[in-house]
């Protein structure tokens, strides 16, 4: 009887053992994983197409000096000697005059009836009518003197005005050809117009003037030893700069020539190139550390980029607003294009192509190529 008793007592011990090892287990084992609600991260934005790679420098020194837009936008490229290299597509340009100017030009101006001036840095000028053309057909296209009154030292303005001085003598470009426009108190070594009345220049002392019509007034600017004025130039209405031999900037005002602060980059700094692109002034300059381009103000210049590494035998000559946006050119030929979605892309500049035989085989250019 006890037996028995006893045997029924360890089944149910039994059975309640096996009922906390099953509660044990439920409690142990792991719970199924809750699933966790992934924030919204909005839409998907596309990527801003990457920069292409630094450029290297083309098989021959282009010698860039600066451009010559077209009505439509286009830029003609000038060289030193009077090259001009056309646009064939978007980020290729290929020469189509070999120059033959015996004077280091500035600048080209374009005439009536596609009349072309080349200014350098002495009288005479020089003019063509015509041109050669991609396609390999050729009109005219030597160049020959242009003989005006005044001979010795000679500026092109590097504002909107088509100015030029020879000497003291200022002359406007019109639709008959050039025209006798003021005189000016001293010889004229840099200038800038952006109207005929509305005119800055240095002179071959290193004074500073300023003219709005009917007279001049000399601006006080303090400079180091040796150091001289190399260009001014600025935006119509807004701002007038000059820039020095030492790469520093002063910015004109009535009667005194301010320094222009470079900010964080320090005294370090030295601009190499200036121009307008969109109503604002922009400055190429290079640091020991890196390349930049900077927006100028009447007190300090603001860095907007960073340009790629600038060889020391090289620098940068042109900054030019381009159909597709910001055209940077340096004066051996290394170009880019910032597209207007900040991206940066690598243009070409070719010489003229095989094959094309010169018209005039007998009459070489006036400087080294």
């Amino acid at each position: 009887m006890f037996r028995v008793a006893i045997q029924r007592i360890g089944a149910v011990l039994l059975a309640v053992l096996a009922l906390n090892a099953g509660a044990a287990s439920l409690v142990i084992a792991d719970p199924e994983p809750t699933p966790t609600p992934v924030a919204d991260a909005g839409p998907v934005l596309p990527e801003t197409p990457a920069s292409d790679p630094l450029p290297t420098a083309p098989a021959f020194d282009a010698q860039l000096v600066s451009v010559l837009p077209s009505s439509t936008g286009a830029l003609t490229l000038v060289g030193r000697s009077g090259q001009q290299y056309e646009p064939k597509g978007d980020l290729t340009w290929q020469r189509v005059g070999a120059g033959g100017v015996s004077v280091s030009v500035m600048r080209m101006f374009r005439g009536g009836n596609g009349k072309l001036f080349a200014v350098g840095d002495r009288a005479p000028l020089f003019s063509k009518t015509g041109g050669s053309k991609i396609d390999g057909s050729k009109t005219d296209a030597l160049w020959a003197g242009y003989s005006l009154a005044r001979k010795g030292p000679a500026a092109a303005s590097t504002g909107s005005a088509p100015v030029i001085a020879l000497r003291r003598q200022l002359y406007e470009l019109g639709a008959n050809g050039w025209r006798a426009l003021a005189t000016t108190p001293a010889i004229v070594a840099h200038l800038w117009a952006s109207s005929r009345s509305r005119i800055f220049f240095s002179d071959t002392d290193g004074q500073l003037w300023s003219g709005r019509g009917g007279g001049w007034q000399r601006i006080s600017i303090t400079l180091g030893p040796k150091e001289r004025v190399t260009q001014i130039h600025g935006v119509p209405g807004k701002l007038a700069v000059a820039l020095t031999s030492q790469g520093r900037l002063f910015s004109l005002e009535s009667r005194t020539a301010k320094l222009v602060s470079a900010g964080s980059l320090g005294s370090e700094l030295k601009v190499q190139a200036l121009g307008v692109v969109k109503g604002t002034l922009l400055a190429a300059a290079v640091h020991p550390s890196k390349t930049v381009l900077l927006e100028v103000g009447a007190k300090s210049m603001t860095e907007v980029g960073e340009l790629w590494p600038i060889r020391a035998d090289d620098k940068v000559t042109i900054i030019a607003a381009h159909p597709k946006g910001l055209l940077i050119a340096t004066s051996q030929g290394q170009m880019r294009l910032q597209l207007a979605n900040g991206s940066w892309k690598n243009a070409a500049i070719k010489a003229t192509p095989p094959g094309a035989a010169p018209r005039f085989p007998n009459s070489g250019p006036a400087q080294a190529r």
